[in-house]
């Protein structure tokens, strides 16, 4: 009996291994908040890699609110890492697609499969976006798959997570006083020290 119950907790942990093992990675789009006329960045990343998977293409979509944001630019790559998709120095195949109130972003890698298992990092960024900010309010970052296929050319379906972006109001900047107000504000304060020197020394004059 039990060698039976150790024989089936073999079998369960064997299972919870593999499952482990198969589990998908994550795709997630950061958060930001800016004031209005600023510049907005978020990095877009993957995590959960490793233990036979990793990363081999991509392609995204990313929506968000034409009326709050226009994309400034797609950066592709890892801004510590390097670009994870270009291991051994081939290049990629990358594209960045704007169209209204959404970007599509693509990468392929020309590295081995093997180079990708063995120095591939189990996180990283896949493209840093930036964004100007028109208008007020908040935008969601909404994302969306089009493929994502992993070392071998399988097909991967992550988990997605969403991400935002809140404009505030415009900070009023302060007034600038030109040459001649600062003059005139500079002989109204001496004029002033003068008439209380004039007003102290008038009380202590003797009777």
């Amino acid at each position: 009996m039990k060698s039976t119950s150790i024989a089936a907790l073999a079998l369960l942990a064997c299972a919870a291994g593999q499952a482990l093992a198969q589990s998908e990675p994550t795709i997630s789009i950061g958060s930001d908040t800016v004031s209005q006329g600023s510049v907005a960045t978020v990095d877009l990343s993957i995590s959960g890699l490793g233990s036979g998977t990793q990363l081999g293409a991509y392609d995204l979509n990313v929506a968000f609110n034409s009326g709050i944001l226009s994309l400034a630019s797609a950066t592709f790559g890892d801004p510590a890492l390097g670009d994870q998709l270009n291991l051994e120095g081939f290049g990629t195949f990358a594209s960045a697609t704007p169209g209204s109130g959404t970007v599509d972003l693509a990468e392929l890698s020309f590295d081995a499969p093997a180079a990708l298992l063995s120095s591939q990092a189990s996180a990283f960024t896949l493209v840093q976006l930036t964004f100007d900010s028109l208008g007020t309010g908040v935008s969601a970052l909404d994302l969306s798959i089009n493929a994502v296929a992993d070392q071998n050319g399988n097909s991967l379906t992550p988990v997605l997570s969403n991400g935002s972006i809140t404009v505030t109001g415009a900070t009023a900047a302060a007034p600038e006083m030109d040459a001649s107000s600062a003059l005139a504000a500079l002989m109204l304060l001496a004029g002033a020290l003068a008439v209380m020197q004039s007003r102290r020394a008038q009380g202590r004059a003797p009777a």
